[in-house]
């Protein structure tokens, strides 16, 4: 058994568990039970880790060995494809907001806080919330909390990025500022 691990880049271990599982059974024992596999097994036990590394679960794996129709196989697969598909998204909505969040920070690392820029930017969809005095407290917290629920239940989560950064617009007269 040992050999047929190195072929197959896998352990012992592995191929009894396999085994136990009846997802792959030795081609026979011998008298001093050692577990032996034909060639023909190789492909089998290469699939099988194939389909591990893209994430289908030995259930699944001993299902399609035991039914082998395509229709199933492709069943898995495309459930495989949208799973991987979902944690993409994900990683790419974090990948987004780690890069908001850098700049950000390096942004405020460099800004020049006693001097007030009037700038055009690119432009960029914004969501507007209830009306919100943001005096500073446990209320600003709960009304952000409470705009972000109602985006939530209004639309899929996937049409509006809810994440960082989050801003507030004040009027001129709140700001005490002077716009000719």
């Amino acid at each position: 058994m040992s050999d047929f691990a190195k072929i197959t880049r896998t352990t012992t271990l592995t191929l009894r568990h396999y085994d136990k599982i009846g997802l792959l059974y030795p081609a026979s024992r011998g008298e001093n039970k050692y577990r032996y596999y034909t060639i023909k097994q190789l492909a089998l036990c290469n699939t099988i880790r194939v389909l591990q590394k893209l994430g289908v679960s030995l259930s699944e794996i001993n299902e399609i060995k035991d039914r082998r129709t395509p229709e199933l196989a492709v069943e898995i697969l495309l459930r495989q494809i949208q799973e991987l598909d979902t944690k993409t998204e994900k990683l790419n909505q974090a990948r987004r907001l780690l890069h908001t969040m850098l700049k950000s920070i390096t942004a405020g690392i460099d800004a020049d806080t006693q001097t007030i820029y009037i700038q055009p930017l690119s432009a960029e969809q914004i969501v507007l919330g209830e009306l919100n005095d943001y005096s500073g407290g446990r209320a600003d917290y709960d009304a952000l909390f409470d705009f972000y629920q109602a985006m939530y239940r209004k639309c899929s989560a996937s049409e509006y990025d809810l994440q960082y950064p989050v801003w507030g617009i004040y009027s001129a007269e709140r700001t005490r500022l002077e716009i000719p």
